[in-house]
């Protein structure tokens, strides 16, 4: 019996631990089922110079699909611009299922966004979604950051 109690918990404590960051739904395709974004919990997130950005968001697929690739829009300071993300094929970063996907697959993408030290302390609107060869949406979310030493 004691051992169940302390089992429940653990169990507890580390369903609390567990921290999803905040996100904003695009106006097309499916938000992701839960982000996480290193530890921002808040937005905007911090995202310090000279480092990379650690994260995974999870995602059911929206069709069949054998192929997946990341595309990252960012805007600050009124410019918008394509964010070139150093593996675009998504299906080599997903970290809980593969391609080829089944319409309905649970899939988790491990997210790895490097910040440059010359990108300036700013506000940045970032949308990031994955997209299929046929330009199927399967997941789309928007998040405010910030930029910081």
């Amino acid at each position: 019996m004691y051992s169940l109690q302390v089992f429940i918990i653990m169990a507890f404590f580390v369903a609390a631990s567990i921290q999803f960051t905040p996100y904003q739904k695009c106006k097309s395709g499916n938000a992701p089922l839960a982000l996480r974004v290193g530890d921002c919990k808040n937005l905007p997130c911090k995202f310090k110079r000279g480092t990379d950005v650690h994260g995974e968001f999870d995602f059911n697929a929206a069709v069949d699909t054998d192929n997946l690739r990341i595309e990252v829009v960012a805007k600050a300071l009124g410019i918008t611009t394509n964010y070139p993300m150093p593996e675009p094929n998504a299906c080599n970063s997903l970290i809980n299922g593969k391609c080829p996907a089944t319409k309905g697959d649970s899939l988790t993408y491990g997210l790895t966004m490097p910040v440059l030290k010359s990108y300036p302390k700013v506000k940045v609107h970032i949308r990031m979604q994955l997209v299929d060869k046929s330009n199927v949406v399967h997941s789309c979310f928007e998040i405010d950051a910030k930029v910081v030493s």
